[in-house]
């Protein structure tokens, strides 16, 4: 069975003084853009059984809401590992997955989500495009020709999808 994993890091952030990191908002480019990428992951994700792992962040949770919260079908699920996590955690969290799973979307952060998506992303001859920079709202899209729990093998890059404000 194939599988599909999607790497999302979430929209653009506000900075709001006085606000804790876990706590800060979407700005408005981060909603407009999390709206805009909706249609790409409806695309990439239509009619296979879906399963969200989001980061307990606002910023990763508001994504979710702009972006995908309506996908069907598909099962989401707040992870507080995934706040801040390092490449190794998300990697743990992928591996760690159910086989009935069809697809898999981690919603999370920067620097982890970045440097798993150069290391899952190998020679693609689309790995360039990551390699120099993964901007806020931006997806990863591997196919996985093996089992969730030996991802790092017979996985390959197959689009990166990046909002236009960027």
């Amino acid at each position: 069975m194939t599988h599909r994993l999607i790497l999302w890091r979430h929209a653009k952030s506000w900075y709001p003084q006085q606000v804790a990191d876990l706590d800060r908002p979407l700005s408005e480019r981060g909603i407009r853009d999390a709206r805009e990428l909706s249609t790409s992951i409806r695309r990439t994700t239509a009619g296979l059984r879906t399963r969200v792992l989001v980061s307990p962040a606002r910023r990763t949770l508001e994504t979710w809401v702009w972006a995908g919260c309506d996908l069907e079908p598909c099962e989401a699920e707040i992870r507080q590992e995934l706040y801040l996590a390092d490449r190794s955690l998300l990697l743990s969290q992928i591996c760690a997955e159910s086989e009935g799973t069809e697809v898999l979307v981690v919603l999370a952060h920067d620097p982890g989500l970045h440097d798993l998506v150069i290391a899952l992303s190998g020679d693609s001859p689309i790995a360039d495009i990551v390699r120099s920079k993964f901007p806020t709202n931006a997806l990863a899209v591997f196919d996985v020709a093996s089992t969730w729990s030996d991802v790092e093998r017979g996985i390959s890059l197959s689009e990166v999808l990046i909002a236009r404000g960027h």
